[in-house]
């Protein structure tokens, strides 16, 4: 199972008390300290208490839209490039599936619940490992584009620079099987 090379948090949001303790255990497994909300307003009380490197999130929690949640909660200063993944009970053929970001559901170009580079959404019952996964290198890739944007044409030009890249989620989720 992927583990974290640093220190990093996860704000898990879902009112499915077994489903969340099953997020909780998987992302607490690859490294993260993860906060708990069962709840819309619960969820936003600890997002002013402490930033994130993650959010998960069910797409309807109670009476609430997920997306508009993580919305609103990219609207705090900490939270405006912290990658989201929901979580649904929607039978799709595939557990797993990425949206692309850029544009909201009305073709607005503003920043949406997926944010800039889109969001994964995985059907539950999750499954586990692919969940600490998937969480690993999303934070992983966001902490990459951060630490090692070149800043120079020689940067840039190194193969340094070029080693570091992230490799895309979906290698790192089928590499290990």
């Amino acid at each position: 199972m992927a583990k974290l090379e640093r220190a990093a948090s996860a704000l898990v949001v879902d009112s499915d008390t077994l489903a969340a303790q099953r997020a909780v255990g998987a992302l607490e497994s690859a490294g993260f300290t993860v906060l708990l909300a069962h709840n819309g307003q619960a969820s936003r009380v600890a997002a002013r208490q402490r930033a994130v490197q993650l959010i998960v999130c069910d797409l309807y929690v109670d009476d609430e839209s997920g997306m508009e949640l993580v919305r609103q909660l990219r609207e705090l200063p900490a939270f405006e490039d912290v990658p989201a993944m929901f979580l649904s009970l929607a039978q799709k053929t595939s557990i797993i599936r990425r949206s692309h970001g850029g544009f909201d559901a009305g073709g607005k170009s503003e920043r949406f619940a997926g944010g800039p580079h889109g969001a994964y959404h995985l059907r539950k019952p999750i499954d586990e490992p692919v969940l600490a996964q998937l969480a690993v290198a999303e934070v992983t890739r966001a902490w990459l584009a951060f630490d090692y944007r070149p800043t120079t044409r020689e940067d840039v030009a190194t193969s340094a620079w070029r080693a570091t890249r992230p490799a895309s989620p979906r290698e790192a989720v089928f590499a290990t099987r």
